[in-house]
């Protein structure tokens, strides 16, 4: 955990348990911004009326960039 030590002395799956069963509480980083990325997602793939601007913003830009032959005519 520490710097200076090579060898860790406690699995950082511990660490991240609640003081109660002996670890230290401490926020999961990688596990916590996947969260965020399927929140992202799951609203990005939302395509009821209740869709959010930056949504359909990022459905306008990804249209713009994409190759001729990946743009079918509707």
């Amino acid at each position: 955990m520490w710097e200076e030590s090579t060898n860790p002395k406690i699995a950082l799956k511990t660490l991240y348990c609640p003081h109660e069963v002996g670890g230290l509480n401490l926020l999961d980083l990688k596990a916590r911004n996947k969260a965020i990325e399927i929140t992202w997602l799951r609203t990005y793939l939302d395509l009821t009326t209740k869709r959010l601007l930056w949504a359909k913003i990022t459905d306008i830009l990804i249209d713009a960039v994409a190759p001729p032959d990946m743009n079918p005519q509707v």
